[in-house]
């Protein structure tokens, strides 16, 4: 089934062949490029100034971006918009269209300038009749509750999200192991973690919020989401763009994972990595859609695959568990 497109209301609207409905207006996929580049110059200056997203200490009260039915925005849109959110000060984690705001009751007050949400439908292929299409791309301009006037008050904190495991349910699956050298690491070969020992962090919220980066790694083993920048960076070691890269996933997984399981996050291990990360995100406007897609994709796998999963400890189950999670696609290099 190819896209159509309908008129309703006298508004031109692209049907996707997914069956979602967008207007066409909206469509920038011939000029995708301009957007990524400014997207991706504003957060490497962000990075250097310790005020990205990832880069800043968040609380475990601290709310990830998320439309006015309090559906969370996921990936790069809830990256980009808490980004715009940091920037203008915005306490309040709703986002909306000026008609999502007006069906809500309020609306939008004048003179305020919208932020942009992106959405992707990529390229694929039907494997019956061998039919392709490309990757479109549409831009949805919303405002932050705190733009608008009439809104109901936020009644709650913290961000909403499908699952709610413990991070000691989730720290059950994979090996751990206390570090004889007092690092934190994930060691490919052995597909286990280092950690120093739970005495050795503030309080447990610390050390749980370390064992969750390390396990942001641990997911990019060939048996599970098979990441090639996991591989790559190991190969390549510390210092180098690949390490960098992985690194930058690694920390946005903890970002993300960090507010949707009330642990917050806290960026001081890694922060010797912003030079990297801004260099990075210079070299390729593309690259922050990537890694935090990618980090999407380990953010599902931590909370929602692995509380299902055995423990993977010889101890626990014989062996570890080798499932592969197949929950999004993986974006394409170069697009």
């Amino acid at each position: 089934m190819r896209d159509t497109e309908v008129s309703i209301g006298g508004r031109r609207m692209v049907a996707l062949r997914e069956s979602v409905l967008i207007p066409a207006d909206l469509e920038i996929t011939a000029t995708a490029g301009e957007h990524y580049r400014d997207v991706s110059q504003f957060l490497a200056r962000r990075v250097e100034q310790g005020q990205a997203p990832w880069t800043i200490r968040r609380a475990e009260s601290y709310a990830l971006p998320e439309d006015l039915s309090g559906r969370p925005y996921q990936g790069p849109a809830a990256v980009w918009l808490a980004a715009v959110a940091d920037r203008h000060g915005y306490a309040d984690p709703r986002w909306g269209t000026r008609e999502g705001v007006e069906e809500e009751g309020g609306r939008v007050r004048a003179g305020e300038e919208p932020a942009s949400a992106l959405h992707w439908r990529f390229a694929g292929a039907d494997p019956r009749t061998g039919e392709r299409w490309g990757t479109r791309v549409f831009r949805f301009p919303v405002y932050n509750a705190e733009q608008c006037e009439g809104l109901p008050a936020l009644d709650r904190g913290g961000t909403t999200w499908y699952h709610h495991p413990s991070p000691s349910r989730i720290l059950a699956v994979p090996e751990i192991e206390v570090s004889g050298t007092g690092a934190a690491r994930y060691d490919l070969g052995r597909d286990r973690i280092e950690l120093p020992a739970p005495e050795a962090f503030g309080d447990r919220q610390a050390y749980y919020r370390t064992a969750i980066h390390e396990v942001g790694h641990w997911t990019g083993h060939p048996s599970r989401l098979d990441r090639p920048t996991l591989a790559a960076g190991i190969g390549q070691g510390l210092g180098s763009r690949e390490y960098a890269r992985e690194e930058l996933r690694a920390e946005l997984h903890s970002y993300l994972t960090g507010a949707r399981l009330g642990i917050g996050h806290d960026p001081e291990r890694h922060a010797r990595f912003a030079a990297e990360w801004a260099q990075a995100l210079r070299a390729d406007p593309r690259e922050v859609y990537r890694a935090a897609h990618s980090a999407e994709r380990m953010s599902r796998y931590v909370t929602a695959r692995m509380p299902e999963m055995e423990p993977s400890r010889p101890e626990a189950s014989g062996g570890r568990v080798e499932e592969r999670a197949h929950l999004l696609p993986e974006p394409e290099r170069g697009r």
